[in-house]
């Protein structure tokens, strides 16, 4: 569904605005991490889309990184990163492969941001992706994972 929109996806949001609202707060939990072995918080953003929370982020000093199931989004988020003269490494994978494509262990947060998790129809999809997320992404006991859902009553 989102790969016949994606290359239009990021004129339906105003990321100025979106960003300025919402990286102070990304920020001030990615540093509540604390020391990392080099130095330098590493972040997965799960639900990527366009890639623009990762790139923002990565701008910041932060090693991000992308997921997103469609293919035309993460290809978006390249040219986005791109364009901005960044290096940020992008997936097209689901919520299920995340650690066959990057790796167990590898983040110090995951962000699922944007509505993404509704994504998820069953309960048993939710449950196997927040096990996923905890015991093959991120472990460490200072680490963070950050979900973003709008709840049906404050959209109405």
């Amino acid at each position: 569904m989102y790969d016949s929109f994606s290359a239009n996806y990021d004129r339906f949001v105003n990321w100025t605005s979106r960003l300025k609202g919402e990286l102070p707060f990304i920020q001030q939990q990615l540093q509540l991490i604390g020391p990392t072995q080099n130095g330098v918080v590493s972040v997965l953003d799960a639900a990527c889309g366009t890639g623009m929370h990762a790139i923002a982020l990565a701008k910041q000093g932060f090693t991000a990184a992308g997921a997103d199931l469609s293919a035309g989004m993460i290809q978006k988020a390249r040219l986005n990163a791109q364009a901005e003269g960044l290096e940020v490494h992008f997936e097209a994978v689901g919520f299920g492969g995340l650690a066959a494509v990057f790796g167990k262990h590898t983040f110090d947060a995951v962000l699922c941001l944007g509505n993404s998790l509704p994504h998820l129809l069953e309960r048993s999809d939710l449950a196997q992706y927040l096990g996923h997320v905890f015991v093959d992404i991120h472990i460490e006991t200072s680490g963070r994972v950050n979900l973003d859902v709008a709840h049906a009553r404050g959209i109405a």
